[in-house]
């Protein structure tokens, strides 16, 4: 991520109990138009047993492995298999607990500097522990009872050992007078707002499923506390930044207006409608960062946490996808409650765009991975970050929003979700997990714990809660919402009504419902019919598909009409003991196609088999880059009883040029329980295929070409070859692009053009580009497609770096970077802290990436961006240190994953800048070579000994375009040279025993000596293959070579140098390795 931290997500589930429709109305700034609604609501999870072939096995693993092995890893129980929490355990010398954090907390510690884990350790813990409690009401377990027992009484120790209750151990061990954010803090790192409510939710699943009352009565203690620090004047302005405790505070309400005498139980004071009016105003007060005078502002998340604008005014779904849907989730909930038509639109709003627009095939939410973000409109790439939590909280709403308009169609993604995004977040032994779920990769593993686990919990709370959501009901209707092989014992209208289904689904679509009320009545059946059965894929055409089978509906064998509405078919009729539904779907294959608007899989199909997506995998198909799917053959379905127990297979043909081949491909939750394989979603179709035509008419003349150009292809003729046919190994080998003194032989650049500015370097983005980037609002600006670009120092590790800069042009930021380690290109793309100053003037921002961004620190300040400004860094032990033109502006203690000493660097973001004057523990580091040395912009001077050397270009005399490199040697012993590392100077790649033939164009006056050229080592102290070139003339002439590398080397370089007085002209390098197709040089 570029500018804020990296934060896991929490989400709700429904509640065991009915919501009150009669509740208070509260005030909105919203829409007024009333939107109808009809309540539903699911089952308490006491009323419904699972018994089925599909999810019985799976939910018996979750519930005798999975939980245990989540709850063990948050001990600190586990093996690292992640470079960070490896290196994590290497520097604490032990794995890291979160419950360590509860245990020095109840100890009376405060202000340590440290704790285990992310800030939000605490609510991964609440959130498994109400995960683990629904699973205990499916399946009892005393000894997880016994477990969670354990960790309940370490919880409330923490508690205790605060007056007022407040309990979140990140900032009680290292920001105690930082509380929920405040006084210089940032909730959205310390997540203060978000693991309270985790912890409301956790004490109300876990008493609701064993009685217990000790974890509710912390709930209670910290939300009664909350009441009176945040809410309308003059208590303090606070949200949270992490949604997720609206939908947990209304669920802690509606406990205690449902069971009053709980008061009495835990002998604490209640007034529950605090809470509720602290839910309210965590909603509406989203977007108003203060109030109507200017007092109280506070800081403000932008669309990141949804408060960009007020919530009842927002029309599309937007930011932090886990965030956005846990809000739509609250926002649902009160909308059943309050029954609020602004509410009401408000969920409306978030979900049909989220579906409409932004939902993948899979169910996933969250196209961008810079802060786990849904993408625009119709932006969904198969690459896409599609985090499990994110699905997970997707699926969550879209089951609110189905108890909120008793329509299907919400039922549909929620069963989209749960049988391929969130299935494919955890591994068929049940202890190895996804983060994200993209739909094409090459090599996607899931690990077996994560530095912020978040996934694992919520994952947890959907399976736990799943029974309640195959069932629903009103005061006078039943509705079945999924097709899941269970009992349930219903009470409708006063009559005790028993439901047993029996199902293959999703393998087979055929699915028994027996209906056994305890005396004959009248009442609805209502049977969802899901989209996609007919015929409609995505309720707002996002994806469409068609079935050729019919859906088929029979009461006690006698069919029925299927003519759905809302989704189901509704039956109606006096039902008696004995009578049963028969549901036919057709889970025949079909092909999906994307909305045309959709531009990232244009020509592409999907394949899909009645809820499921397929995937095709590189171990179940020779090859899947390249291979059409071709339409005409059909696709056709076989059980495998091998595949995870038993699995249906979907197999097809591929078009592979002039070659069919069978391909065979497995639902999207299975792949990479195989090993680590490439797999796609997405699969190119033969008849969207454009074969190439090139046409040409012979008899017009369009151009001239110099009868001196030469090569392999066509894009020789027109620019210089990096690749393709034509295995060229060097990089800017005509010596066309523009000269520069940067020093690039010591400073690697990882992207952007640039240049010498002053005695510094000057970074340009969007050199060669024509697209513009809107920034905040306020310009736009060229950019190279990454929008940074950075050079990094590896010669030292500094622990004190200082630098100048000045913005040269318009911008967002730029600055330093320290402990810097696996850098590459791309926007976060190394690890490192960031130092950088904002061009508008006024704020400093510390930030640490780990292949992401932290925001860890802001300072506010004040300078001149367009004049020289010095920014320096000290670094400490975990302590860093920020200086600005002399004055300390910020200091920041990095508890949490420390980075070890690593190189500096320059970075920009967005911005036209200059640096100058670089010093890293008290030593000059020059950011330019000589003024004499002036380079083709590809090529570094490589000198050795005393040698005193002049390099330049010359644009007189070139061998066949504008430009060629001149070598003077003027004086000394050594060698006068130059290097070329290939593209972007990754490193040639040599292997041993590899011959490479070249050839180069050289001419001298006044040298007459062999040019030596040789393939090195990146710094030259070892030579792989060396050939001296003799009979040098004053005119152009060509020079091939042979060379045979002696050892392997990927980031090797090719040397061309004279060793005695005089100058040389250079053209036209070219090295090839001789590995041919039909006598051409070939990749």
């Amino acid at each position: 991520m570029m500018s804020l931290s990296r934060i896991c997500p929490a989400l709700i589930t429904a509640f065991f109990f009915s919501v009150n429709l009669q509740g208070q109305q509260v005030s909105s700034t919203g829409p007024t138009t009333l939107h109808p609604v009809h309540i539903i609501r699911p089952l308490d999870l006491r009323e419904v047993r699972i018994e089925d072939q599909f999810w019985s096995p799976r939910l018996k693993l979750w519930d005798q492995t999975t939980v245990y092995d989540v709850l063990n890893k948050l001990e600190g129980k586990y093996e690292p298999d992640r470079e960070d929490i490896i290196r994590e355990k290497e520097t604490l010398g032990r794995t890291r607990d979160a419950f360590r954090n509860f245990d020095e907390v109840a100890k009376g510690k405060t202000n340590t500097g440290s704790s285990d884990g992310p800030p939000w350790y605490d609510g991964l813990v609440y959130e498994t522990i109400r995960g683990a409690s629904d699973l205990m009401v499916s399946y009892p377990d005393p000894k997880l009872d016994a477990k969670l027992d354990g960790y309940v009484q370490r919880i409330a120790a923490a508690q205790n050992a605060d007056n007022d209750g407040y309990i979140n151990t990140y900032t009680t061990l290292v920001k105690p007078d930082q509380r929920w954010g405040t006084n210089g803090g940032d909730d959205r790192w310390q997540h203060d707002v978000y693991n309270a409510g985790m912890l409301v939710e956790a004490g109300v699943h876990h008493y609701k499923a064993t009685g217990k009352t000790t974890l509710l009565t912390v709930a209670v203690k910290m939300a009664d506390y909350m009441t009176l620090v945040m809410g309308e004047a003059p208590k303090q302005n606070i949200i949270p930044a992490h949604a997720g405790p609206e939908e947990a505070f209304l669920k802690l309400y509606l406990l205690f207006k449902e069971e009053p005498a709980l008061k009495q139980k835990i002998q604490l004071p209640v007034n529950e409608k605090d809470w509720y009016d602290l839910v309210t105003y965590w909603i509406e007060k989203r977007g108003v960062l203060s109030d109507a005078d200017g007092s109280r502002k506070r800081m403000g998340w932008g669309s990141y946490n949804q408060d960009h604008v007020p919530v009842l005014q927002q029309t599309t779904i937007e930011g932090h996808a886990v965030r956005a849907t846990l809000l739509a989730t609250g926002v649902t909930m009160m909308a059943q409650y309050n029954n609020n038509p602004a509410y009401v639109t408000t969920a409306n709003n978030y979900w049909n765009n989220m579906i409409g627009k932004r939902m993948f095939i899979t169910g996933g939410q969250g196209a961008i991975a810079y802060d786990e973000k849904f993408g625009d409109d119709y932006f969904l790439p198969e690459s896409a970050y599609l985090e499990t939590c994110a699905s997970v909280g997707a699926a969550f709403f879209s089951q609110r929003m189905n108890e909120l308009h008793a329509d299907g169609k919400y039922m549909d993604e929620f069963e989209r979700v749960i049988y391929n995004n969130m299935l494919s977040s955890v591994s068929a032994d049940g202890q190895h997990y996804h983060y994200e779920n993209p739909l094409v990769s090459k090599d996607h593993k899931r690990w077996n714990w994560h530095s912020c686990p978040c996934c694992p919990p919520m994952f947890l709370k959907m399976v736990g809660s799943l029974p309640q959501f195959i069932y629903a009901k009103d005061a006078k209707d039943l509705y079945v919402n999924l097709f899941i092989g269970s009992e349930a014992q219903i009470k409708i209208g006063g009559i005790e009504v028993g439901v047993k289904q029996t199902t293959a689904y999703p393998w087979k679509g055929n699915s028994t419902i027996k209906i056994d009320p305890n005396k004959p009545s009248e009442f609805t059946v209502f049977v969802r019919v899901p989209g996609w059965a007919m015929s409609k894929e995505n309720p707002f055409d996002l994806y469409t598909s068609s079935v050729t089978k019919k859906v088929t509906v029979s009461v006690n064998g006698k069919p029925v009409n299927i003519n759905p509405v809302n989704g189901y078919v509704a039956i109606n009729r006096k039902w008696k003991k004995g009578d049963f539904i028969d549901l036919n779907l057709p889970v025949e294959p079909r092909l999906v196609t994307p909305n045309n608007a959709v531009n990232t899989i244009k020509g592409k199909m999907a394949i899909a088999a009645g809820p499921l997506i397929y995937a095709v995998e590189s171990p179940d198909n020779t090859e899947i880059k390249n291979a059409l799917l071709k339409i005409d053959a059909g696709v056709s379905e076989k059980f495998n009883p091998q595949l995870l127990n038993g699995a249906n297979e979907i197999t097809g043909t591929f078009v592979n040029g002039e070659k069919s081949e069978p391909f065979t491909a497995i639902p999207f939750f299975a792949i990479g329980n195989n090993g680590v394989h490439p797999y796609k979603v997405w699969l190119p179709a033969d008849k969207y295929a454009v074969k190439p035509v090139i046409t040409i008419n012979t008899k017009k003349i369009e151009n001239r070409i110099s009868p001196l150009i030469y090569g392999s292809n066509i894009e020789d003729v027109n620019h210089e070859i990096y690749g393709g046919f034509y295995d060229q190994r060097v990089f800017g080998e005509s010596f066309e692009e523009p000269a520069s003194i940067v020093n690039f032989r010591d400073w690697k650049r990882y992207s952007g053009y640039w240049t010498q500015f002053e005695s510094g370097v000057e970074i340009i983005p969007g050199r060669n580009s024509t697209s513009d980037v809107y920034m905040n609002g306020a310009h736009t600006v060229g950019v190279e497609p990454d929008q940074s670009a950075k050079l990094i120092y590896e010669k030292i590790k500094a622990a004190n770096v200082e630098a100048e800069l000045k913005f040269t042009g318009k911008g967002e930021s730029a600055g330093l970077l320290v402990s810097v380690s696996n850098a590459g290109i791309g926007n976060d793309a190394f690890n490192g802290y960031e130092i950088s100053i904002n061009r508008d003037g006024n704020k400093l921002l510390l930030g640490k990436h780990r292949n992401n961004f932290v925001s860890l620190k802001e300072a506010v300040v004040k300078f001149d961006p367009g004049t020289w400004n010095k920014l320096k860094v000290q670094l400490k032990e975990n302590t860093i240190t920020v200086f600005l033109n002399g004055t300390e502006v910020l200091q920041f203690k990095d508890d949490k994953d420390p980075l070890n000493a690593g190189f500096i660097g320059l970075r920009t973001w967005r911005s036209s800048v200059a640096f100058r004057n670089v010093i890293a523990d008290a030593q000059k580091i020059n950011l330019l070579y000589q003024e004499n040395h002036q380079l083709s912009y590809n090529w570094d001077p490589v000198t050795t000994g005393n040698v005193q050397s002049k390099f330049y270009s010359d644009s007189t005399t070139a061998f066949n375009t504008r430009k060629s490199q001149v070598i003077e040697f003027v004086a000394g012993n050594g060698i006068a040279g130059v290097a070329n590392r290939g593209l972007n100077r990754w490193g040639i790649s040599v292997s041993e025993g590899q011959e490479f033939e070249g050839r180069i164009y050289l001419k001298s006056q006044t040298y007459k000596g062999p040019v030596n050229v040789s393939l090195q080592n990146q710094d030259g102290s070892v030579i792989y293959a060396s050939k001296n070139l003799t009979g040098i003339g004053s005119s152009w002439k060509k020079f091939p070579f042979n060379l045979t590398s002696n050892k392997t080397d990927s980031n090797a370089r090719l040397v061309i140098s004279i060793a005695d007085k005089g100058s040389l002209w250079i053209d036209q390098v070219v090295i090839l390795t001789r590995e041919r197709y039909k006598n051409l040089p070939v990749r």
